[in-house]
């Protein structure tokens, strides 16, 4: 059961889906630079300078912007390899919750 990383979110892929709109991105892999900054972001997030992604650890699509996203010739929702970082304005957290 993935649970977004972003301190005071609470978003799980127990209790949210891609039906309700929201997906789970691991951290970047393939460029070290990419990962750092979504790490570096997180970390000033939690207030936690030593904080480091486990290998399942993700981040929910609720903090990412529309424009980060693209859709795959397989109708898959992915984020724009170098391009998207998590974006916590004012690490202010909007969960959405659908019923």
């Amino acid at each position: 059961m993935p649970t977004c990383v972003v301190k005071g979110c609470n978003n799980n892929s127990t209790l949210q889906n891609k039906s309700q709109g929201i997906t789970f991105h691991k951290f970047p892999s393939a460029n070290e630079k990419w990962k750092d900054n979504w790490i570096r972001i997180i970390r000033n997030c939690r207030g936690q300078e030593d904080w480091s992604p486990s290998k399942s650890s993700v981040v929910c699509s609720i903090h990412f912007d529309q424009n980060d996203f693209y859709t795959t010739s397989k109708g898959r929702r992915r984020l724009v390899p170098y391009h998207a970082v998590p974006k916590l304005v004012g690490y202010a957290v909007f969960i959405i919750r659908r019923f």
